[in-house]
């Protein structure tokens, strides 16, 4: 893995940190109240426009921007510092507030909104600058060594930033929404790219060619047309600690660029392959999970190196072309919540502590800034477990705690099975609990022990994504006698989960759905506000309108408009007895 990015990096961080002496350099200032006749070397004498004060400007000098929208491009010479987010009367930098006070920058016609001059100093820079709703490119650079900081490149009609050559830094900016490549890379450039997010942009989201390689550093790149990272004509990359999702094409494709290099990311939920590797590339410590395919390499030339990677879930197959390498999890990843991808590892993840350190021995943050490795070994993909979280064991505590709490040994009397979902039940009947688990050979009336983590069905309902689940014996279970509104949602003692039983006409009868509705005359409707309590018995014949039924089933939760509402599940057909009114 390169260290040289890093290294440059930290050399221009200290060298920007020194201010600007009045000995060695100007600050020109930038108003919309201003004029480009001016001076421009106080706010009462500000330039109107960016482009006339970087002109005036000279190596080592400074351009300080009030908020305000401005047009015109701007031709950044090497040594020129601009920075936005100032109000326009500070007389520190320290004093700006990107924020509060946006810079706009808007250039209609098709050249270039900021054109970074080849041969740019470490002492170049643009810095709290929006660049939004341009006819062509955002940014383009030549050749040097810049900095782009805090700015967003959005909306522009062609890509956001393109690098001809040079190793440019790139850091805490936003790249979304434009008509080419978030980040386009050419000519032999190798940006270091930290902490930035690229996402929406309709070129794909970094695309490399002309030997490019650079290195892309804690970021998010999301929802890109065309794949996340593409490297062509030999071209690579390095990335590490990246989440790189939504794409309709591939995650990361790298084909023909030896020097690949992935550490430590989430790539997931792409409609390409996850990972489409060449000749020596090399793939350690990354999720890899529910994308079109899971790794995919090409035929011919050395094989990649494989170590410690979650891959699971892909849907045309999660190895192709290659095999499980040592270390491989495949196993679910357990992400927080997939239907959104927020593809953070809950703590009964897999992937946790289950990565190789070596790999990682140069990597000091994850992706959301805390230490990389919090436990026994660093984890899998980009992000790392807190494992400070006190695990909870008792079904009231689960149900009271927060999506992601650690479960371990939470014990009960199991009151009903399905292949992939049970309830859990307290013995003496004050509440039970949802439990998530494929492949379970649990059954109604076994005592079990249950670990993993507390979270939130699609209709609220609290659950426990189990990773293990362990029958410790067997008992009885009988159905609690209810009434409808007995059974309406809580959180800590609560009857979802127990096994009830209730009385009643039925109101509604929906084969098609298997769903019907029983009215005891508590006064409870259902989540389409028939009078009742709504059955969901699946396969099972449901009973016409108007019959009168006594319905046992576990008791869980749905949806409505005034928020949660009861939902009886029967377990057979024994469970719905018709009754004489």
């Amino acid at each position: 893995m390169r260290s040289v990015p890093m290294l440059r990096a930290a050399a221009v961080a200290a060298i920007l940190a020194v201010r600007c002496h009045p000995a060695l350099c100007a600050v020109y200032y930038v108003s919309p109240s201003g004029s480009d006749a001016a001076d421009g070397l106080s706010w009462a004498s500000a330039k109107r426009s960016i482009a006339a004060a970087a002109a005036a400007a000279q190596y080592r000098d400074q351009v300080w921007v009030a908020a305000g929208a401005y047009t015109g491009p701007v031709m950044l010479k090497s040594g020129v510092a601009i920075y936005g987010g100032f109000a326009g009367h500070e007389t520190s930098r320290d004093e700006r507030d990107i924020s509060a006070n946006p810079v706009i920058l808007t250039v209609p016609g098709p050249a270039p909104a900021v054109y970074i001059y080849a041969g740019a100093s470490v002492f170049t820079r643009l810095d709290g600058v929006r660049i939004s709703g341009c006819g062509g490119e955002g940014i383009r650079t030549g050749d040097g060594s810049a900095t782009i900081r805090d700015c967003e490149i959005t909306g522009n009609a062609g890509a956001g930033i393109v690098f001809f050559g040079g190793a440019h830094l790139v850091s805490g900016c936003r790249v979304t929404g434009n008509g080419g490549p978030g980040l386009d890379c050419a000519y032999g450039a190798g940006p270091y790219v930290t902490e930035c997010t690229v996402s929406g942009n309709a070129g794909g989201g970094v695309v490399c060619s002309g030997g490019s390689m650079p290195f892309l550093d804690r970021c998010y790149l999301r929802d890109n047309a065309g794949g996340g990272i593409l490297c062509s004509e030999w071209s690579s990359a390095t990335v590490r600690c990246c989440v790189i999702t939504g794409s309709n094409g591939p995650g990361v494709s790298c084909e023909d660029g030896p020097g690949l290099s992935l550490v430590n990311n989430t790539v997931a939920g792409n409609q390409g392959a996850g990972l489409l590797l060449g000749s020596g590339t090399t793939a350690i410590n990354n999720i890899v999970a529910f994308n079109g395919s899971g790794i995919s390499v090409a035929a011919g030339g050395e094989p990649p190196v494989l170590l410690h990677n979650c891959v699971y879930g892909n849907a045309a197959g999660d190895y192709i072309g290659t095999g499980p390498a040592p270390g491989d999890v495949r196993a679910d990843p357990r992400f927080a919540d997939r239907s959104s991808w927020d593809v953070r590892i809950l703590p009964s993840s897999p992937c946790r502590d289950a990565g190789y350190d070596p790999a990682a021995s140069e990597i000091m943050a994850d992706i959301d800034g805390g230490p990389r490795r919090k436990g026994s070994a660093v984890d899998i993909g980009a992000y790392e477990v807190d494992g400070a979280i006190p695990a909870v064991s008792s079904i009231p505590e689960l149900r009271a705690a927060p999506p992601g709490t650690p479960a371990e040994g939470v014990r009960g009397i199991v009151s009903a099975a399905w292949p992939r979902v049970f309830y859990l039940q307290k013995e003496d009947r004050a509440c039970g609990i949802r439990v998530e688990l494929a492949g379970h050979a649990l059954q109604a009336g076994d005592r079990a022990a249950v670990s993993g983590t507390s979270g939130l069905t699609a209709a609220g309902e609290p659950c426990l994504f189990a990773a293990s689940a362990v029958r410790e014996g067997a008992s009885s279970v009988s159905a609690l006698a209810a009434a409808g509104r007995d059974l309406l949602p809580g959180r800590a003692l609560s009857p979802a989960g127990l096994l009830v039983r209730v009385a009643g006409r039925v109101t509604r009868s929906v084969p098609a759905q298997g769903a019907f509705t029983v009215d005891d005359g508590s006064g409870l409707r259902d989540a389409q506000g028939y009078p009742g309590v709504r059955v969901h018995c699946g396969a099972l014949t449901p009973p016409p309108a108007g019959s009168f039924v006594l319905v046992t089933g576990a008791c869980s939760c749905e949806q409505a408009a005034g928020g949660l509402v009861p939902l009886l599940l029967p377990r057979t057909a024994q469970d719905i007895v018709p009754v004489s009114p």
